[in-house]
């Protein structure tokens, strides 16, 4: 190609495109059509794997290496600890429920024992009131004697 400025040596054959060479890496084909056969090759493969029920869904997964060997030991790590986790629950429930049969009936064994000690200190209280009016009365009777001996003296 000769221009005014002299002449012009391309360092690409002419490909097409917008310049007349590839220098668009989008208009590169050969690595379209190879993702797009990926694509469409893992359509297929999903395609053929479809589950129909719940219970397949699971089966493919799990067994047909959808997921990876450590994802699967976290899996069986988290359901052991679930299952651990309600065993222990359990065991706590049970545990709680014995504690409290037993409590019950060490109070239904203790009450008695509490009310006749409340009788017998308002029994003690009871005499007690008594004596202390009895004494008062008596204190009362000296006043009075001594008052009626000041006078009569």
């Amino acid at each position: 190609m000769i221009t005014k400025r002299g002449i012009y040596g391309t360092n690409q054959p002419s490909q097409g495109g917008m310049n007349g060479y590839a220098d668009d890496p989008q208009d590169n084909r050969s690595t379209a059509d190879a993702k797009a056969r990926k694509l469409i090759d893992r359509a297929e493969k999903n395609l053929q794997n479809r589950a129909t029920t719940p219970q397949e869904l699971i089966d493919n997964i799990t067994q047909e290496n959808v997921l990876s060997e450590q994802a699967r030991q976290v899996s069986k790590n988290l359901n052991d600890s679930i299952e651990q986790t309600r065993k222990e629950l359990v065991e706590g429930t049970e545990q709680g429920s014995r504690n409290l049969k037993n409590n019950l009936e060490r109070a239904k064994d203790e009450v008695p024992s509490v009310f006749d000690r409340a009788v017998q200190n308002a029994k003690g209280a009871t005499q007690e009131i008594q004596q202390g009016a009895e004494n008062l009365g008596k204190g009362a009777q000296r006043v009075v004697n001594r008052a009626a001996e000041e006078i009569t003296d």
